[in-house]
Parts: structure tokens; sequence; C-alpha cells
């Protein structure tokens, strides 16, 4: 599903999460990092509940519950940019905490 790279963080309890990817629309590439810590269980199921109305808001909210908070407002501004990472974060993030990839 995804090719985002995983890496320690220099923040304890945290880890890099980056992903890189061609913008077709502006002909250049995008490099993306993002510092997230493991989601608690109710951030979750909260995600896996709101996953059958909205699936990118689920995924959007389970980031924004476990990024670090230096790097919040500049994940929120690529999120509007580009909303497919939100789903490529999240389903990284579910991922890493035991969950099959998405869609299957």
């Amino acid at each position: 599903m995804s090719d985002v790279q995983i890496k320690d963080s220099k923040d304890e309890g945290y880890q890099e999460f980056s992903h890189e990817f061609f913008d077709t629309f502006k002909g250049n590439d995008v490099s993306v990092a993002v510092r997230f810590t493991k989601p608690k269980p109710q951030a979750t199921e909260r995600a896996q509940k709101q996953m059958m109305k909205s699936p990118n808001l689920a995924l959007k909210n389970l980031c924004l519950s476990a990024v670090h908070s230096d790097d919040k407002e500049k994940m929120q501004e690529i999120f509007k940019e580009y909303s497919g990472l939100a789903s490529t974060f999240g389903g990284a993030l579910l991922k890493a905490c035991g969950f099959g990839e998405l869609g299957n």
C-alpha cells in the first residue's frame, strides 16, 4: 500500500515517518517527514469507528493524535495541499500497531 519509511527519531518515543512521491501537477518530487508516537488504543479504536463514515478524516484524526507537537502545524499544512497523505501516514501508523494494510 505505502512506501513510508520509518526510522528512529532523536525524540524519545517518536519515530520519523517519511514518504516521497512525484507531484505530477507541479512537476516536482515531494519529500515529507513527520514524527509520530505510537497511537493510544483509544485513538485506533476511534479511527476504526470513523472509517465507515469518512476514512480520510478518520486517518487524519489518527495522525493528529500521534504527531509530535513540533510537527503538528507542518503536517496540517501538508495535508491541506496533499489530502492523500492522511491515508498514507494513517495507514502506516495502523500497520505499525499491528493492523493489516487497508483494503485487505
